[in-house]
């Protein structure tokens, strides 16, 4: 896939759910949160296209999810696709996701998610590397004052920061 090239694949008719707590004994009796969260992964599964190959990273996960219908409709035209700031949050809703997906989801290591309000629930996956969220031309070498641990990165970035700020006097 070349450096800006990007695939999307769009989910329709499902509305997303987070990730919910099992105990043990939701192995013999689960709870009705449980069921619906195993049904919604069972959902999921048969939606993902057969050959889908989730990358480890720079990929956009977009969920979008259904408006109140008790909203008045100028609150609901007003409100979609605008951002969803309440629960479930985007963790949740990701675990969710790459859990139905893949086995062992530890392999994935970068990606952005986002959540919108929409009449039409779905999710969509933007797959590229314009996807990450990275900023073009930026470099790690130059962001950071040395490889190694993200805490040397974001020392790096803050003192970066505080060079650009100190030089404005």
């Amino acid at each position: 896939m070349a450096e800006h090239e990007t695939e999307t694949i769009i989910i329709d008719d499902i509305v997303a759910m987070g990730a919910v707590r099992q105990v043990q004994k939701d192995k013999w009796k689960p709870s009705e949160k449980v069921k619906r969260y195993r049904a919604y992964r069972d959902e999921l599964r048969l939606k993902i296209p057969q050959n889908f190959a989730m990358p480890s990273e720079g990929y956009h996960l977009t969920f979008y999810l259904p408006i109140p219908a008790s909203w008045s409709k100028k609150k609901r035209a007003a409100m979609e696709g605008q951002p969803h700031q309440s629960k479930p949050d985007k963790d949740n809703l990701e675990k969710a996701f790459l859990d139905a997906i893949l086995s062992d989801d530890a392999q994935v290591w970068d990606g952005r998610v986002s959540k919108r309000w929409s009449a039409s629930p779905r999710i969509e996956l933007c797959i590229g590397r314009s996807a990450s969220g990275k900023r073009s031309g930026t470099s790690a070498s130059a962001t950071s004052g040395k490889a190694g641990s993200a805490s040397s990165r974001r020392d790096g970035w803050h003192n970066e920061r505080r060079h650009r700020f100190s030089n404005q006097s």
